[in-house]
């Protein structure tokens, strides 16, 4: 009896919730997809709408825009309330744990840093214009409800892959004004983010851990590919990959909140409006800014997209990142500490990429990256050239290049020419990056 009390308690506490937000008595009826939300999490979703704007919201629909099988549920819900402020419509994010994520960790570390970093910028000055805004978010069922930035996601994989030199640059300056007013906007001001991260995930790592499991992390995987290629691990290089390490996390002049995936797809362009937001915080981290202001330079080292932006176009584009950050940042205004901040990074990203081949064991078997089945239409991409070697050859030559004048990090730069010389006898065929289609 006490078991059929309870139950049709939560019936009824539940349809009291449901029935003023939803403009039916039943869960809104996705036709687009087999998927349907929980109603409890739609029960939560108008909840935190309506104390967010102060007014009950009526939810009308929903429309599932990810595939089943990603590792986050991105769902358009259409809404309708009293108030003007009420968006038409707001993104729900769902973080999903993979399938070697057994307790749940991963996915909620992801959500955690989502949320923090846009209930952060949220009350930044200046920083609201490069992410969208945050609505709320549910611990429990680990979402964020977001601004909808635009029916159709146009990013920077349209600009770079259609043909049109003009737009792409134009884009990628948008992309750098962007980029830059993030970690300006952030500068002195991460203890605050770090707050809101520990309130939201109360097992973050600290950042000093991320040091010890990088450095602990990386020697090993080095040494395997060193191994590999009949060369040695010197002391002085192995000093050399722990201070480069240290610099990218550790305190320091550049420390600010930095995006950690600031592949071509990860922002969200509006060349109507001359404006480009940037989207998907959950690799978020408070580290040195040049580990994102090299995303050019580099090849987009976490994307899929990658190919090569012509030399001349980085340094016109890398200079608008600049002057971003000498808005807060006194050390960019300092030549040689902004270059010590950019080779580091560069470094760090060449590491980077010979652990990716590691793992992915390219040494011996060439392979070719994943790309998305939904490209723009007439988009000039070949999924079949995307292979890996080429960003290996590309990231080592351009650390290479950054480090002629002044020479530092010598023993770092003689392993980049070593395994560019093994790679060239290894690989006669592979060659570095080509240009985006657009620079074609």
């Amino acid at each position: 009896m006490i078991n059929t009390m309870k139950k049709l308690f939560l019936i009824g506490v539940i349809y009291l919730c449901l029935h003023p937000t939803f403009a039916t008595d039943s869960a809104p009826e996705n036709l687009q997809d087999e998927r349907q939300l929980n109603t409890i999490i739609l029960c939560e979703v108008a909840e935190i709408l309506k104390k967010r704007f102060e007014t009950v919201i009526k939810i009308n629909s929903y429309t599932f825009l990810s595939d089943p099988d990603r590792r986050n549920s991105l769902v358009r819900i259409t809404l309708e309330g009293s108030s003007p402020e009420v968006p038409k419509n707001v993104i729900f994010k769902q973080s999903l744990p993979k399938e070697s994520d057994e307790d749940n960790k991963g996915a909620f570390a992801r959500f955690a840093r989502e949320w923090a970093v846009l209930e952060f910028l949220s009350g930044v000055p200046n920083a609201f214009h490069s992410v969208p805004q945050l609505y709320g978010g549910s611990k429990e069922n680990k979402f964020v409800l977001i601004e909808d930035l635009g029916e159709i996601h146009v990013s920077l994989v349209d600009s770079l892959t259609l043909p049109g030199e003009q737009k792409a640059i134009e884009s990628l300056q948008r992309y750098m004004k962007a980029l830059g007013s993030f970690h300006a906007s952030s500068f002195r001001k991460t203890d605050r983010y770090c707050d809101m991260l520990n309130l939201i995930n109360e097992n973050n790592i600290h950042f000093e851990n991320d040091i010890v499991l990088e450095i602990k992390n990386a020697l090993p995987a080095v040494y395997s590919v060193l191994e590999k290629l009949g060369l040695a691990l010197t002391t002085e290089l192995k000093d050399e990959i722990v201070m480069v390490i240290e610099s990218m996390i550790e305190l320091g002049p550049f420390t600010v909140l930095t995006h950690g995936d600031l592949c071509p797809d990860n922002v969200f362009d509006n060349a109507e409006k001359g404006e480009l937001r940037l989207i998907d915080f959950e690799l978020a981290s408070v580290g040195n800014a040049l580990l994102d202001g090299v995303y050019l330079r580099m090849s987009m080292p976490t994307g899929w997209c990658a190919k090569a932006i012509p030399d001349e176009l980085i340094a016109q584009l890398e200079t608008i990142y600049r002057d971003q950050l000498r808005q807060t940042i006194p050390a960019a205004d300092n030549d040689a500490e902004y270059n010590v901040a950019y080779t580091n990074a560069c470094a760090y990203w060449s590491l980077f990429t010979i652990l990716e081949m590691e793992s992915e064991d390219v040494w011996e078997q060439e392979k070719i990256g994943e790309s998305p089945v939904v490209l723009p239409g007439g988009h000039l991409w070949k999924p079949e050239d995307n292979f890996m070697r080429p960003r290996l050859i590309s990231r080592l030559q351009a650390f290479v290049a950054v480090t002629e004048e002044p020479a530092v990090l010598p023993h770092l730069r003689q392993l980049a020419q070593q395994l560019l010389d093994r790679i060239q006898k290894r690989w006669p065929d592979a060659k570095a990056l080509g240009v985006y289609p657009a620079f074609e």
